[in-house]
């Protein structure tokens, strides 16, 4: 578990938070990664309401970060599973403005869990309330990051503040489990749910450097079999 002290009061210090996480649980976890391996997850299977299913696809860079990818006749969706949150970049290719229902979206955890969420631009203290719908006009992207709603606590005392605890842990087994990611989507006044299911895998390497981006907020990796 990872904590700010105080109250998170705009994006800034949202993007501010997960960069100091993700710089602790790169040094947290330099020793364990060295001569070991690592968790990544791959989109494994799609399931979509009044559309065609689409193609997906999983990328690996260089530096052994899992990009996640779907394509439809509507949407692109790039995603990235993080220790702690979901990054997700969405282009609209229809020639309507599409909504994104947020206080519809679920994620399901490595323990068949089902939790609500929040996104970028929403305050941890209003975790609870009601979010405006995202709206991405024609031919534009959203780039968004997603937590889980559960995973989100805030502790009192003087070493109190929000805590977010991790979605998976790089030091656990899991390969073979999965987690899901649902997300309802409004397309020319038609409402169309995705649900995108993920599967952990495991990679030995024989060293793996960690280092963190800052904007994009992934955690990356140079492999060196």
């Amino acid at each position: 578990m990872l904590f700010l002290c105080g109250l998170i009061q705009n994006d800034r210090d949202m993007k501010k938070l997960l960069v100091i996480m993700l710089c602790v649980l790169s040094i947290a976890n330099k020793a364990s990664a060295k001569g070991a391996g690592y968790f990544y997850f791959k989109l494994t299977d799609i399931e979509v309401t009044n559309r065609n299913k689409g193609t997906f696809s999983n990328e690996q860079t260089r530096h052994g970060i899992e990009f996640s990818n779907y394509s439809d006749e509507s949407i692109d969706a790039e995603f990235v599973i993080n220790p702690t949150h979901v990054s997700l970049v969405l282009k609209n290719k229809t020639d309507y403005t599409v909504k994104i229902f947020w206080d519809e979206a679920v994620f399901v955890d490595l323990g068949n869990v089902s939790t609500p969420v929040i996104h970028e631009g929403t305050k941890f203290i209003k975790k609870d309330e009601t979010q405006l719908p995202s709206i991405i006009i024609k031919g534009s992207i959203l780039d968004d990051l997603i937590i889980p709603k559960n995973k989100i606590t805030y502790l009192t005392g003087k070493n109190g503040g929000w805590r977010i605890g991790r979605i998976f842990s790089y030091r656990e087994r899991t390969e073979g489990k999965i987690i899901k990611f649902h997300i309802p989507i409004e397309i020319n006044e038609e409402k169309v749910e995705y649900t995108f299911t993920f599967a952990s895998n495991y990679e030995i390497v024989k060293k793996v450097r960690l280092r963190n981006t800052g904007y994009r907020l992934i955690r990356y990796y140079e492999i060196r079999r």
